[in-house]
């Protein structure tokens, strides 16, 4: 968006999307480029500064999809510190590019789906838990054990790493449509999603203490 620099933080956000669906709560769009200043780069330039959503506590109840659905090309954003519910996770399609997810609680049905990068200008994903729940809101029914789809399975593509990833049995896959479906030893052998562990769905109150630590409660 124009400039960048923008907060969103500290938010309750439900009962969104009750007439609508394929989007989130908090929806953005990025198809034009500005060029402009902004206190952070006073020099213009069609690069905005980051915008960054953080401690919010976000449902996807009703028709939403995403907890923060970034998407047309959204570009610069840095999404941490969020408990994402009934929600799928990090998106990013037709171009977008540069972003971060790191530092989120997801609880859905899938922990992040993405479009392709350009070489040098991939989204990074780290350090996130996911819960992977039937039934546990976000789009369509998936697979239990399917953490997330990528378009492009290299390091040109999304950046995985440090993540922890959570299913009733405690398996699980990544998806590249047309490549496959691998588990986390070959996404290893590809150089992503090192240091990412996997386990089986927590109880409920560990959960809650996650939530809690995340948003300073």
């Amino acid at each position: 968006g124009l400039g960048g620099d923008n907060a969103v933080r500290g938010n309750v956000v439900f009962n969104a999307c009750r007439e609508s669906g394929d989007h989130g709560p908090i929806n953005s769009w990025d198809r034009m480029p500005f060029l402009a200043s902004t206190a952070a780069s006073p020099v213009p330039s069609f690069r905005p500064a980051p915008t960054h959503t953080s401690e919010n506590m976000i449902l996807a109840n009703y028709g939403a999809s995403q907890g923060f659905d970034n998407d047309d090309g959204s570009s610069y954003y840095c999404t941490h510190d969020n408990v994402f519910y009934a929600a799928d996770g990090f998106k990013m399609d037709y171009g977008g590019h540069d972003s971060i997810f790191n530092n989120n609680l997801v609880y859905g049905k899938e922990c992040f789906g993405t479009g392709a990068f350009k070489e040098g200008h991939s989204d990074r994903f780290h350090d996130n838990r996911c819960i992977i729940v039937a039934g546990g809101g976000g789009g369509a029914t998936r697979d239990p054990r399917n953490v997330g789809k990528l378009f492009q399975c290299t390091k040109d593509g999304l950046l995985l790493y440090n993540n922890s990833y959570y299913t009733a049995d405690g398996a699980a896959t990544w998806t590249c449509p047309g490549a496959g479906t691998y588990n986390l030893s070959e996404m290893n052998s590809m150089g992503m999603e090192i240091g990412t562990s996997i386990g089986t769905t927590p109880p409920a109150h560990v959960i809650v203490g996650w939530a809690r630590d995340i948003l300073g409660l």
